[in-house]
C-alpha cells in the first residue's frame, strides 16, 4: 500500500472525507475492527479515530450532530460502513 495514496469520497449524507492509505495500515484499526460486532459496537469510536484522524472525526461528528446536540450512533455506524465500502470499491478500480 503506497504511503502517499489517499482515498477520497463522499457519503450519501454529503460528508466528504480523505483517508490516507497509511491510516488503513494500522494494527490498532484492525484490532478495533476485529472487536466490533452487533453485540459489541463500542469499537466504532476507535475505528472513527483511526480511520479519519482526530480533525476529520470531529468534523464527521459535527456533520452528524442533530439539532438537540446528539450525534447519532446509528448514523455514524452506517456512514463508517459506507466509507469502507467506498474504499473497497476504489481499491478494486485502481
Amino acid at each position: 500500500m503506497s504511503e502517499n495514496k489517499v482515498f477520497k469520497g463522499t457519503t450519501s449524507s454529503g460528508f466528504s472525507y480523505t483517508i490516507k492509505a497509511e491510516n488503513m495500515d494500522n494494527m490498532e484499526l484492525f484490532e478495533a475492527l476485529a472487536e466490533y460486532s452487533d453485540t459489541n459496537p463500542l469499537p466504532i469510536i476507535k475505528i472513527c479515530l483511526y480511520l479519519l484522524g482526530k480533525e476529520q472525526k470531529d468534523a464527521f461528528y459535527e456533520h452528524l450532530r442533530k439539532i438537540d446536540g446528539r450525534v447519532s450512533f446509528a448514523r455514524a455506524n452506517a456512514e463508517i460502513e459506507e466509507m469502507f465500502h467506498q474504499i473497497g470499491d476504489a481499491g478494486k478500480n485502481s
